[in-house]
């Protein structure tokens, strides 16, 4: 299902100015997963090509992140938001296969996620909006079962969310 890899617990969540330190996972998020799928889902959309479909999830108001593999080879790509609006993807601003990520530029708009995995440790509850068999969107959750730092300064969240 998402997010390349990247499961986020919430969007728009910042750590508050007067700590100092990095909150608790129970002090920073206290959303149900009903309030975060409203809070987040904007934030996703649903990416076909012509070979195929995944998701991805807006940086920018007009740049979207996915995994490379989704538009590996694809002759073109489309973005379609929560709203149910396709946008074609007008540029392909970079894509890398290790990690298997590519960043794409859309005309379509909407709400950077925020994401702050320095909170998350193993044993908290994840959630991730996705597109499983093109159904999209779709909420779906599972905990951190391992973090792990490699040597590309790349910081990645292993799950045991089920992803179609």
């Amino acid at each position: 299902m998402i997010l390349i890899g990247l499961i986020f617990r919430g969007c728009q969540t910042e750590i508050p100015a007067e700590k100092n330190e990095v909150p608790s996972a129970s002090e920073a998020f206290v959303l149900s997963p009903s309030e975060i799928f409203e809070n987040c889902v904007n934030s996703t959309v649903h990416i076909e090509t012509s070979s195929g479909g995944g998701t991805g999830f807006f940086i920018d108001e007009h740049i979207i992140v996915t995994n490379n593999h989704v538009i590996e080879g694809a002759g073109w790509i489309t973005v379609k938001t929560s709203a149910g609006e396709i946008y074609y993807v007008t540029s392909v601003l970079a894509r890398s296969e290790n990690p298997d990520l590519a960043i794409l530029e859309t005309e379509a708009t909407g709400s950077p996620v925020t994401i702050n995995s320095h909170i998350l440790r193993e044993g908290d509850a994840l959630y991730s909006i996705g597109a499983p068999m093109g159904i999209y969107p779709c909420i779906s959750d599972g905990i951190v079962m391992k973090r792990n730092h490699n040597d590309m300064e790349v910081d990645y969240i292993l799950s045991n969310i089920h992803s179609n």
